[in-house]
């Protein structure tokens, strides 16, 4: 891990898909990583993209933009709520959907439902890239108990592994 926790830390899963956590959480970043990953030429490239809810607005657009141009699906989701309500950041991605018009995109407010999706959605050959949250520890609890991207990746490995030995 040549750029530390949360910055292209890579795992592979049971099923032949690969997942890439990284922190990138601005238009450029998120756009280097997405074309890194395709450079590796996967059959289906899945894109976590969260947004923190008090950060800059600004730049989500572009975000958007860039996932949707080097991505097969984007999840879009949140980071970390802050002060907003589950409530209206389900309103803020849901407006991106509807802006960009998309089939393209599915719209999971809570991000570990999100990254569960994504995993489950990836099979063998498939990329999954969760950007946005890096190494940082979530502020909401969630279903799966974990605490990070990293831990949700290892928790839904280890299940995708005893599922995979039946």
């Amino acid at each position: 891990m040549p750029w530390g926790p949360g910055r292209f830390e890579q795992s592979k899963l049971p099923t032949g898909s690969k997942v890439v956590v990284d922190y990138a959480h601005t238009p450029d970043a998120v756009k280097e990583v997405l074309l890194t990953i395709n450079e590796a030429k996967p059959n289906k490239l899945i894109h976590v993209l969260a947004f923190k809810a008090n950060r800059d607005e600004s730049k989500r657009k572009d975000m958007v933009k860039y996932s949707l141009e080097q991505s097969d699906l984007t999840i879009l989701t949140t980071g970390d709520l802050d002060d907003l309500t589950e409530n209206e950041m389900n309103k803020e991605l849901h407006k991106y959907q509807t802006e960009f018009g998309s089939d393209q995109i599915k719209v999971l407010t809570e991000r570990v439902c999100a990254i569960k999706e994504a995993v489950l959605e990836a099979e063998e050959g498939d990329w999954v890239v969760i950007t946005g949250q890096g190494h940082k520890i979530y502020q909401q609890s969630n279903e799966l108990n974990t605490k990070t991207d990293q831990e949700t990746i290892d928790y839904l490995n280890k299940l995708l592994s005893v599922e995979q030995s039946y």
